[in-house]
């Protein structure tokens, strides 16, 4: 394949989950031409994992930084500046890719040369070992003004579109992904969207934990994007329903 591809993951004292992620990573028959690893002051054996495996894949152009700021967003925008090839990928350190993800990726934006986002759906899973986990699929765009639409964790983005439309916005502590996706929209980016499971997502993440707060960014963004009454609406829904 022509294209290549670099590879994000933002880290936080994820000695249990890393490794499992990386093993991911190297299931895939087109490495990452560029690894980026951003940690916020780990305290456990993090670093440690990180540095056995760029000792062992030498074959990675893995670069490992320190946070230099707080926040998911601004570890990403940290993360995209060291990025140079043409698809970026946000791996999360409790996710993981399943085997045929990067073929599947790669194979779609090389038959399309003017697809700039490609997002498909993700298995999430209650535990490690679920063996019945919930499949996510995106939702139809005109749904945008009252809940995310794309599975972030199985979203892929051509390196010029942050570019073109910005990086993710660092006011935003759990809905930044849903922010950067409005904006594509507006923007007019060429998003395909695909029901072909990419990425699975264990239980617990930050939105996950964090709801309250992901339910008031989501209204909000809306609002900002010149909606009114259907986020107010939505986000009264999910405040009664707790979604």
């Amino acid at each position: 394949m022509s294209l290549k591809y670099d590879l994000i993951t933002i880290t936080l004292n994820s000695e249990k989950t890393l490794q499992r992620t990386l093993n991911s990573v190297l299931a895939q028959s087109e490495l990452p031409s560029c690894y980026i690893f951003i940690d916020a002051n780990s305290e456990d054996q993090t670093l440690e994992i990180i540095k056995d495996f760029k000792g062992s894949n030498p074959q990675i152009d893995i670069i490992i930084k320190q946070q230099i700021g707080k926040g998911i967003s601004q570890a990403w925008n940290q993360a995209l500046q060291y990025t140079k090839n043409t698809i970026i990928c946000l791996l999360n350190s409790d996710d993981w890719w399943l085997p045929e993800t990067m073929d599947k990726v790669l194979f779609e934006f090389e038959k399309d040369a003017s697809l700039e986002i490609l997002s498909g759906s993700i298995s999430y899973c209650k535990s490690p070992n679920d063996q019945n986990p919930i499949l996510m699929n995106y939702k139809p765009t005109w749904q945008m003004p009252f809940r995310m639409c794309f599975m972030h964790p199985a979203t892929f983005v051509k390196k010029e579109i942050y570019e073109k439309i910005g990086y993710f916005n660092e006011n935003y502590k759990c809905s930044m992904d849903y922010d950067f996706m409005f904006r594509a929209i507006r923007a007019k980016v060429k998003i395909k969207a695909t029901k072909n499971v990419y990425t699975k997502m264990q239980a617990g993440g930050v939105a996950n934990s964090t709801r309250k707060l992901a339910r008031r960014e989501t209204r909000d963004i809306a609002i900002i994007n010149g909606y009114f009454t259907i986020p107010w609406i939505g986000w009264l829904f999910r405040s009664l329903t707790r979604r």
